[in-house]
């Protein structure tokens, strides 16, 4: 995302480099029909950069295959079963990434309760702006935090650490907690009104290799699956406290997903349970989770569900 990648040096980046020679044989497309399942970043859904005739593909972490849903017009057919068109379409998509922009969204998403945009945020993007590119990825879990809620940093009134918090929506506000990592969360309502949701855990899509750098020896789904190791992983600090989540320019901001209810369907259902690791007001539903997905901290008690 620092320019525009020569595209043999992208392929070679995901283990496609044998696309940039398009006179191979029948025999050498079947040997590295195999390829792509062991080279590509896990969990990337490039459908969400809206390629060309709609294709989406995804890389299953579970059962370790590629999928291209539409590429024909029938649902789950696998790499071997598209073959050379689907890796000609797959390396399309991987330079379609490298190109990709992120849209903020806007100041108005922050304006409601942060009970609202809790749910709201799932799905859309965590994006730390990065010297080598952008990291982040799809939040799969978060917390509300209200106003009157005697769980919330906010209760007790403004001070010096919590200011963000008190501050106008769509910023972050990032603390420091147990003595050994942040926290971050987006602060909702109207100034004064000290709301924020707590962004618990994010799949690890985007820029993974600063992401494993930040968080050395974790395997990746572990990388940004709970609050504290999901700000490692993004070299999240303090410095980042205020920081404006609505600003492209931001080194800090939350992106519209441009697929996010294919996403949510994806990771389906959506529960709703208590809030993590609290003792006051700790059986209020305010904690909203993809249970479908990989990246969530942990799954349950659950007390509510949607879809």
């Amino acid at each position: 995302m620092n320019g525009n990648p020569p595209a043999a040096k992208l392929l070679q980046k995901v283990g496609l480099s044998h696309l940039c020679d398009l006179s191979a044989s029948p025999q050498r497309d079947a040997a590295i029909y195999e390829q792509p399942q062991r080279q590509v970043q896990p969990g990337l859904v490039f459908g969400q950069i809206q390629p060309a005739q709609g294709l989406i593909i995804n890389c299953d972490q579970h059962t370790n295959t590629l999928t291209a849903p539409m590429l024909t017009g029938k649902r789950g057919e696998t790499v071997r079963d598209t073959g050379r068109k689907f890796l000609l379409h797959f390396a399309f998509c991987i330079l379609h990434f490298e190109w990709m922009t992120f849209s903020p969204l806007p100041r108005s998403f922050y304006a409601p309760s942060a009970r609202v945009v809790a749910r709201r945020l799932l799905g859309h993007w965590l994006i730390r702006r990065a010297p080598d590119g952008f990291c982040g990825g799809p939040i799969v879990e978060t917390e509300a935090y209200l106003r009157d809620d005697p769980a919330s940093h906010g209760f007790g009134g403004e001070t010096k650490r919590n200011r963000a918090m008190y501050g106008p929506p769509g910023h972050a506000y990032v603390y420091f907690i147990y003595g050994n990592h942040f926290c971050v969360n987006a602060v909702c309502r109207a100034a004064g009104q000290a709301e924020a949701v707590l962004i618990r855990a994010v799949e690890a899509q985007f820029g993974l290799d600063i992401l494993r750098q930040n968080r050395p020896g974790h395997p990746d789904l572990q990388l940004t699956n709970g609050p504290g190791k999901l700000c490692a992983a993004l070299a999240i600090g303090r410095e980042l406290d205020g920081a404006d989540l609505c600003d492209p320019a931001s080194p800090l901001f939350l992106a519209r997903h441009p697929e996010v209810a294919g996403f949510r369907r994806s990771r389906r259902p959506l529960l709703v349970s208590p809030r993590v690791g609290i003792t006051k007001a700790a059986d209020w539903p305010l904690r909203f989770f993809l249970q479908g997905s990989p990246g969530v901290s942990r799954r349950g008690p659950m007390v509510n569900w949607e879809e």
